[in-house]
């Protein structure tokens, strides 16, 4: 087998175009992906690509710093990190707070404390701290900061990787241990990953740095592997071009909201990363395609790029813009580009060309750093438009209830059961009607056009959401699909500690209920009867009566008013497996949601939002949802601007009389 010349010196990491590429590649995956197009429902694997090449490419200079002079200068490795990585970062959230200030996100709830977690680099904690799935902040898309997670995690890798490598370097002597070693840690980390999974859930496997560690180990003993043996043989090109087909198939294939991603095989995956980034070291086709100079280009901006579009993808969207589809996400990318290369060119470039010394490098990010977090304190809103005065759920706020006489009536329309519209009075309330969404993930998303909504209308409205994903209203244990118990867990807390900490010390006026998913799924209540269908007898009647324990819950609610939506089953295109789903699964969450409105007329009222949806579908349009299940942000305000809101506050008016 010929082999290329052994690269000798400082060849051996030299720079390598394609490389940029790769990046390039990477940052494209994660802009389609994050646009919603529902063939793309697996992006989030280049972020993994980030991840891994992150890895090489850090370890290829300590490495060569460390065969050259047999020492890491770690102050001066910090000091390129920072240049590097700061004023991008600081930039972005300086300019996320000002346009919160301005009311540019209304749906961000807990803005500010996701700014000061993105500027101190732990957004992946505190994204596991607010209890949320990588799939609801995506698919709500409520924070403009969300994305900033993984950079929390190199970072973190950033800080501690140096001091590793060098006690590695000190303990192992020679070349061949400190091989072992590094192998040895990197796949420690893969497996202990989805061991990770298995004990502390899917979000902690997804967020967590120990979780994603093994990633970008992977790219790290792939630099040492390098560096030991520096000849390159020709057929490594081969290794490229299946590799990277592997990625972009996963990218395509991957759920967006389950499977492998979410139960710690990430690491594993990463090892497709790694040959790919093999396959690039010789000359070929693949490495050729890469090093083009579009594709370079990009890659250098791909930081600044993946920085400034998830903001900007929340700034324009199909209502602000009038467009949607293809077009958006041209618009989007193209606002992306212009923003990254002004920040690169006049910011970033000038940096971390600049000669400063350590400690005026350390001084001036420290300062820069702390600018970001009272701008974000004073700046940020606490609460965007909901009626709570916490980010998080305490029931330290007591609103009380607004009496005296109501004012003027309007003349509105509402809307029945067919989609015809009656004409009909509704009384313009001396407050704003305070809302609380409940249900799962679907309702999630349904509450970002909610709060939307309600942020354009702060005299009609005020929202709140306890929604979350997997969140039905039966309560058994063994749903399909639930294999660790995490949902079932993170519904009980919520249903039996959250909610009525809200009823009580929040005072909602109308609650909107809506579930989709859980509430029919195949469950089981004990082992003798093995799993029921929802369309059993015994099904149905557990699912009446755990429905009446709920209205009961929140009837014993001076004056509040239910607006309970019926489902809208998947779309034929959902990114879920739809084989299994027919609309007859969903009669007996209907039969008892009507059960509860006859039990308590006045109080309980059904809005038939499953026809609204699926009339919308008729002609297989996919705008309203993209992904076959969960509403898109911009789909569900126009919904509430058009039918929902006009009945939702007919509703909650009885509450007020």
């Amino acid at each position: 087998m010929s082999q290329q010349a052994e690269p000798r010196g400082n060849d051996a990491f030299g720079y390598q175009p394609a490389l940029d590429g790769l990046r390039a590649v990477a940052v494209v995956v994660v802009l389609l992906f994050h646009q919603g197009f529902t063939w793309m429902t697996g992006g989030y694997v280049g972020v993994s690509v980030f991840f891994t090449l992150s890895g090489y490419l850090i370890t290829s200079l300590l490495v060569l710093e460390h065969r050259s002079t047999g020492r890491v200068a770690l102050g001066a490795f910090y000091r390129r990190r920072v240049k590097r990585l700061m004023p991008a970062s600081l930039l972005c959230l300086s300019g996320v707070s000002v346009l919160a200030w301005a009311g540019r996100y209304p749906n961000a709830t807990a803005l500010r404390g996701d700014v000061v977690g993105a500027a101190l680099q732990v957004a992946n904690w505190r994204a596991l701290t607010r209890g949320v799935s990588y799939a609801q902040l995506i698919q709500g898309g409520a924070s403009p900061v969300d994305h900033f997670w993984s950079l929390a995690v190199e970072e973190q890798f950033y800080w501690v990787w140096p001091l590793a490598f060098m006690g590695l370097a000190y303990v192992s002597r020679r070349r061949g241990s400190m091989l072992v070693a590094v192998t040895a840690i990197a796949a420690a980390a893969v497996v202990a990953a989805p061991l990770i999974a298995a004990h502390w859930g899917p979000d902690v496997a997804y967020w967590s740095t120990p979780a994603r560690l093994g990633e970008i180990l992977v790219g790290a003993a792939l630099a040492v592997w390098l560096d030991r043996w520096r000849a390159r043989p020709t057929w490594w090109r081969w290794i490229a071009w299946p590799s990277l087909a592997l990625v972009l198939w996963a990218a395509v294939a991957l759920p967006i909201d389950h499977g492998l991603a979410y139960q710690g095989w990430f690491g594993a995956g990463s090892l497709i990363t790694a040959a790919l980034i093999l396959g690039l070291q010789t000359h070929g086709v693949l490495r050729t395609l890469l090093s083009t100079a579009p594709l370079v280009w990009l890659g250098r901006l791909s930081y600044g790029v993946y920085l400034y579009h998830w903001p900007i993808y929340l700034l324009l969207d199909e209502r602000t813009v009038g467009r949607h589809g293809v077009v958006l996400f041209a618009l989007r990318a193209a606002c992306t580009m212009v923003v990254a290369l002004c920040s690169y060119v006049l910011v970033e470039s000038p940096v971390r060309r600049s000669a400063l010394p350590m400690p005026v490098v350390a001084w001036t990010a420290g300062l820069a750093t702390a600018a970001v977090l009272v701008a974000a304190l004073l700046m940020v809103p606490v609460s965007a438009n909901g009626f709570g005065a916490d980010d998080d759920l305490a029931g330290k706020v007591s609103i009380a209830a607004t009496t005296g006489p109501l004012p003027t009536f309007l003349p509105v329309e509402t809307w029945g059961d067919d989609g015809s519209s009656a004409s009909t009075v509704l009384p313009a309330l001396g407050r704003p009607v305070r809302i609380l969404m409940l249900g799962d993930s679907t309702a999630e998303a349904l509450s970002a056009g909610v709060m939307r909504w309600a942020a354009e209308h702060p005299d009609l409205a005020q929202v709140d959401s306890l929604a979350q994903a997997g969140c039905g209203f039966i309560r058994a244990e063994g749903m399909e699909g639930d294999d660790t118990g995490a949902f079932e867990a993170n519904c009980r807390q919520m249903l039996a500690t959250d909610l009525p900490v809200v009823l009580r010390d929040r005072r909602p006026d109308l609650v909107v209920i809506l579930v989709t998913l859980p509430d029919v799924l195949d469950r089981q209540w004990s082992p003798s009867e093995g799993l029921l269908h929802s369309t059993d007898t015994r099904y149905a009647q557990r699912q009446l009566h755990d429905y009446g324990a709920l209205a009961e819950t929140l009837m014993a609610v001076p004056d509040l008013r239910v607006a309970w939506l019926t489902a809208a089953p998947p779309a034929s295109w959902c990114v879920c497996d739809v084989r299994g789903y027919t609309v007859s699964m969903w009669a007996g969450q209907t039969a008892a949601i009507d059960a509860q409105v006859a039990a308590y007329p006045g109080r309980i009222e059904r809005v038939n939002f499953r026809d609204w949806i699926t009339n919308d579908e008729l002609d297989g349009s996919r705008v309203d949802r993209p992904d076959g299940l969960h509403l898109a942000a911009t789909s569900a305000l126009v919904l509430m601007d058009e039918r929902l809101a006009r009945a939702l506050l007919q509703i909650a008016a009885g509450s007020f009389g």
